[in-house]
């Protein structure tokens, strides 16, 4: 049986890996967090849990006519009916280079596409505020399925 000062001893040792812990995770999960954010763009969801929302006005969220006839000569991959919302798929650049960052404090993780492109392609993903993150439901997953991370990895030292 461990004494108190082992005990304490132990702890120390864990809090210096929770943030690793946290990190290794996270990682480990990049896929799964990339295919919730997609999923929820595919759904109109925003990471605010919202509808996804673009700041200008320009962009309506909804395919005109004049968009589903354009498209049909450039063979995008996802189709464009009028009416329907902005699927955000053409050529899959923009799904297809999905990335999870972790800012240096190991605490907050960011998720961004670099399929955006550069000038109005690149306007038209950024004036979408809410496009980039999980929603509550989602952040609430991701937080619970930490929590048993760390809970696995203090067995180790209690």
């Amino acid at each position: 049986m461990a004494t108190i000062r082992q005990y304490l001893r132990n702890l120390k040792q864990f809090r210096t890996t929770i943030l690793d812990t946290q990190r290794d995770f996270v990682l480990s999960q990049e896929k799964e967090i990339i295919k919730l954010n997609l999923t929820n763009i595919d759904q109109h969801i925003g990471s605010d849990g919202g509808v996804l929302k673009s700041l200008n006005s320009k962009y309506t969220g909804f395919y005109s006519l004049s968009t589903e006839l354009f498209p049909q000569e450039q063979n995008p991959l996802g189709p464009k009916k009028a009416g329907e919302p902005y699927n955000f798929i053409w050529t899959g650049a923009f799904a297809g280079n999905f990335e999870v960052e972790i800012d240096s404090s190991l605490t907050k993780i960011r998720i961004y596409s670099t399929g955006t492109g550069s000038g109005e392609k690149k306007d038209f993903f950024n004036d979408y505020t809410n496009l980039y993150g999980l929603p509550p439901k989602d952040q609430l997953w991701l937080r619970n399925e930490i929590m048993k991370a760390l809970q696995k990895q203090a067995r180790k030292y209690i």
